[in-house]
């Protein structure tokens, strides 16, 4: 039954597509603005980022993931957060509620408590949450849809695989490595808590179906179950007929040669000899 104020355990109806693309292009858009706003009018001297270990750089958990570096960092970051998200909020619109925010700001505290000292900035902590938790919650729950959306954005975007590595001195690795387990973490935590997909249901297993063939027939083999063997019960006679009779009687008349084995010279074996 649909959710009413006197079921308020029933599950809230999902997003639609269009709703989440929406909701996911409201927050790249603000990356937009907050960019703009960095580049034109804060001074080059202010560092909204994360910076290890420091009191001025917890602030950075919580803004990081909305500064960039520059256009290229931008850019680059933009179209995984609107597939990334927007498939978040269709597939999992309740677990989304709870990840989202984990996945946003996680990552930063992990780089915090122990990253290398630098500045860490930058919304790719939460594309790699995101891709994470899509990966590992589509496995757990054996959506399909799920898994074969994130790995399509991952094989469009294979550079991020290579960012979980410490290969550039000037990209955060740590930042995706911690989102990378935070959206594993979340995946595992909230796994149950979207109800499952519907099962596909195939033309040829609807129940009202005719088999070209033979038609109905195979309703009866369903509906008519095979009789069980009769017991024989203790004592009873078995009965044959005349033809078996015969058979077991010219078995047991019928001679047979006596086999011998002797022992061939120089031979390990012996030979048969009838």
């Amino acid at each position: 039954m649909p959710p009413t104020a006197q079921n308020p355990s029933a599950a809230p109806p999902g997003l639609s597509l269009g709703c989440a693309v929406l909701l996911t292009a409201g927050f790249a858009l603000l990356l937009w603005v907050v960019h703009l706003i960095d580049a034109l009018l804060l001074p080059a001297a202010v560092k909204p980022g994360v910076y290890p270990r420091t009191t001025a750089g917890l602030i950075g958990i919580a803004l990081a993931p909305l500064v960039h570096s520059s256009f290229d960092h931008l850019i680059s970051n933009t179209l995984p957060v609107l597939l990334l998200g927007s498939s978040m909020l269709f597939f999992y619109p309740r677990a989304s509620r709870l990840a989202l925010p984990f996945l946003y700001l996680a990552p930063g505290l992990g780089v915090w408590l122990l990253a290398r000292d630098a500045y860490h900035i930058g919304a790719s902590g939460l594309t790699y949450g995101m891709m994470f938790f899509l990966l590992v919650v589509g496995m757990l729950r054996k959506d399909r849809a799920s898994v074969g959306f994130s790995a399509a954005v991952l094989f469009l975007y294979s550079g991020m695989l290579v960012g979980l590595l410490p290969e550039d001195s000037d990209i955060s690795f740590e930042y995706h490595l911690f989102g990378a387990l935070a959206g594993a973490a979340c995946a595992f935590a909230l796994r149950g808590r979207d109800p499952q997909p519907p099962a596909r249901k195939y033309h040829w297993e609807d129940d009202d179906r005719e088999d070209p063939v033979i038609g109905d027939q195979w309703r009866l083999a369903e509906a008519t179950p095979e009789p069980a063997p009769a017991r024989q019960e203790p004592g009873e006679l078995y009965y044959m007929d005349a033809e078996d009779a015969l058979l077991d009687a010219e078995w047991y008349e019928e001679p047979r040669e006596e086999e011998a084995w002797e022992a061939e010279p120089g031979g390990e074996y012996g030979r048969k000899r009838r």
